[in-house]
């Protein structure tokens, strides 16, 4: 389990900040991250610290670490200070502008924009780490060890992303792109690269789809922008990608469950689980 450090025993890492003078204020606490805003000599960082459960959700921080410095470059992530992923550490350039929120998600020329930073993301090179969303489950379902109500859920789960196994081309993927992790600072910015690798496109298009509960309309709108055009075999393959990725959220869900529990998780479990066994 990783060890937590402290803010100043972090900094101490980082070339040229052994004596320099900073002031910070926490941001956000997670189970796999802390983060925390950092200024020094007028300029904002955001430093990110491993929390005791990333080994829970199997994070693989070298992989991160590439996506996320070519992301960078492409003015698609905001630039890395230092990283070190050995000790948990990351520098980032602090990002200036508005986080999106779900009334953002009703306007069309958001989507729009949405599709667009996806398609960039989706022209960067191939990381070589292709995403199995089988083997997330797997490793979700071990780590809850369900049992009781819950296990016939975790079973239709597994047999809905078992069933929409992807065999289409792989594009490096953010596979988080939900609201609170895109900035709007000229152009959209994307925060949080921590599950991105390769996989099928449409799984990023999933996420916003369902993950913000966006109606059909919206839902095509996105496609649209991001295909050319919605056709049978588009909207058939971004509906897969939507049933395993609620299925695949469920059981993140469940396996956070088990490190902590919070009353509107349990909620979102409870919708979800009866969406998923609407499904069949």
């Amino acid at each position: 389990m990783q060890v937590e450090k402290s803010i100043d025993e972090a900094l101490l890492l980082i070339p040229g900040w052994a004596s320099a003078s900073y002031s910070w204020e926490a941001m956000s606490r997670g189970l796999t991250n802390r983060s925390f805003l950092v200024e020094r000599q007028g300029k904002k960082y955001v430093l990110r610290l491993d929390a005791p459960h990333t080994e829970l959700f199997d994070l693989d921080r070298a992989t991160e670490l590439k996506v996320h410095q070519q992301a960078a470059l492409a003015k698609l992530a905001p630039r890395i200070v230092y990283a070190n992923p050995a000790q948990g550490v990351q520098l980032n350039e602090y990002v200036p502008g508005a986080v999106l929120t779900m009334a953002d998600l009703e306007s069309a020329e958001v989507l729009e924009s949405i599709a667009a930073t996806l398609r960039d993301v989706h022209a960067l090179e191939c990381c070589g780490k292709s995403f199995s969303a089988l083997d997330a489950a797997e490793t979700y379902i071990s780590a809850v060890g369900l049992k009781g109500p819950w296990l016939n859920t975790a079973r239709q789960c597994r047999a809905i992303i078992e069933r929409n196994r992807s065999g289409g081309d792989l594009v490096c993927s953010h596979n988080d792109p939900v609201v609170d992790n895109f900035v709007a600072a000229g152009r959209l910015v994307l925060l949080d690269w921590e599950y991105a690798c390769d996989n099928d496109a449409y799984f990023d298009l999933a996420v916003v789809v369902a993950h913000h509960d966006l109606d059909r309309q919206q839902a095509e709108t996105l496609l649209s922008a991001y295909s050319g055009g919605v056709t049978a075999e588009r909207r058939q393959r971004l509906d897969a990608q939507v049933q395993t990725y609620d299925a695949l959220h469920w059981l993140w869900l469940a396996a956070r469950n088990v490190a902590t529990s919070n009353a509107a998780m349990f909620d979102v479990m409870q919708r979800l689980a009866a969406r998923i066994a609407a499904r069949g």
